[in-house]
C-alpha cells in the first residue's frame, strides 16, 4: 500500500506570543503561575498590549509533532479550524514553511491565540483564547486513509465543542481502516478532572503508541500495570531525565541530551515527533528514542516551540 503521509494529525491550531514577565506582573494580571488561564479575546489583547512580545510562533501540540516529523524528512498533514485573520495567516504560513500539508478549515470568528509568559525561573504561564480552534468539523478521510499514523492529543479528543465530535469520528474511521493511533496525554489538570472519560476513550480506541509525562501519568491515578496496558507502546517522558519506553514486556531507558536550556516549550511534543518518525520508518525502539531526544534537545536550546 502506498502512503501519502507518515502522520495525519488533528489539533487546536493557535498562535503563540512569547514575552518575559516577573512574578509581580503575573500577580497584577491575576494569572495563575504555571497554568493555562482561559479568557476572552478582548482580555487577552489587553494583556498583550501591556507587554513586549519577543517572539511569535504557530503553536499546538499536534502541529509541533508535525513540524518535528517534517524536520526529519517525513510527510505530514495537519487538520484544524482557524479564522481568516492575522493569526490564521501566520498559522497557515507556518504549515507551508515546514512542508506540512494543510487540511485547515476557515470559519468566521477569531483564530486561537496564546500568550506564553516566561518568568526568570524558566517557568511558563499561559493566557489563552482558543477562538475557532475547537470548531473543526471536516473529515479528511482520504488523508487519513493514506497515512501511517493518526496523531491526536487528549485536549483535542476531549473537546466539548465540534472538534471533540469530529475527533471521535476520526478515531472510529482510523480503527476501521486499521490506521494505528498515536495518542498524547496533555494538561495534567484536564487529565485529572476527566480521567474516567479519558480511560473509557482509550479503552474504546486503543492506541498503538501512548505518550505521557510523569505528571500526566500521576493525574490518571491508576496503577503502573494498568497504565502500561493502555497501549502496545507506552512512552513515559521524564524531562531532563530522558524517557522510558515500555513495549513487549521490555523497558528501555532513553537518556536526554545535555544542552543549555533556553525554553522548554514544546520539548515533549518534539520528543514525541522524533519517536513517531522512527516508528514510521520502522526503526527499533532505541533508535526511535534517539530521534526523540535529538529533537527535544534542539527545541529547548531556542526560544519558542519550534526547531527553526
Amino acid at each position: 500500500m502506498g502512503f501519502c503521509f507518515d502522520v495525519f494529525a488533528a489539533g487546536t491550531p493557535v498562535v503563540d506570543y512569547f514575552a518575559s514577565a516577573k512574578d509581580a506582573q503575573l500577580n497584577a494580571l491575576r494569572l495563575k503561575k504555571g497554568g493555562s488561564n482561559f479568557m476572552d479575546r478582548k482580555s487577552l489583547e489587553k494583556i498583550c498590549s501591556s507587554l513586549k512580545i519577543s517572539r511569535i510562533n504557530a503553536g499546538d501540540n499536534a502541529r509541533n509533532v508535525c513540524e518535528g516529523v517534517s524536520y526529519l524528512g517525513g510527510k505530514c498533514a495537519y487538520a484544524g479550524s482557524l479564522a481568516a485573520d492575522k493569526e490564521g495567516k501566520i498559522f497557515s504560513a507556518s504549515l507551508h514553511k515546514h512542508k506540512i500539508a494543510s487540511c485547515l478549515q476557515f470559519t468566521s470568528g477569531t483564530s486561537g491565540k496564546i500568550l506564553a509568559l516566561i518568568t526568570p525561573d524558566k517557568q511558563r504561564t499561559f493566557a489563552v483564547s482558543l477562538g475557532n480552534s475547537e470548531k473543526y468539523s471536516k473529515l479528511e478521510l482520504a488523508s487519513l486513509k493514506n497515512s501511517k499514523y493518526l496523531f491526536l492529543t487528549s485536549i483535542t479528543a476531549l473537546s466539548h465543542q465540534t472538534l471533540g465530535k469530529t475527533t471521535a469520528k476520526l478515531m472510529q474511521r482510523a480503527k476501521s481502516l486499521k490506521v494505528p493511533l498515536a495518542f498524547s496525554l496533555e494538561s495534567p489538570p484536564m487529565v485529572k478532572q476527566r480521567r474516567k472519560e479519558l480511560l473509557s476513550l482509550l479503552k474504546k480506541f486503543p492506541p498503538e503508541i501512548l505518550f505521557a509525562n510523569e505528571e500526566e501519568f500521576a493525574s490518571l491515578d491508576i496503577s503502573a500495570k494498568k497504565f502500561l496496558s493502555l497501549a502496545k507502546i507506552v512512552v513515559l517522558k521524564k524531562g531532563s531525565r530522558g524517557a522510558t519506553v515500555f513495549a513487549d514486556g521490555k523497558c528501555i531507558n532513553v537518556p536526554a541530551k545535555k544542552v543549555k536550556v533556553v525554553d522548554t516549550t514544546g520539548a515533549g511534543d518534539f520528543f514525541a515527533s522524533g519517536f513517531l518518525y522512527g516508528m514510521c520508518k520502522k526503526k527499533n525502539l532505541e533508535e526511535c528514542g534517539s530521534f526523540g531526544t535529538k529533537l527535544a534537545a534542539r527545541a529547548i536550546s531556542r526560544m519558542g516551540a519550534t526547531l527553526s
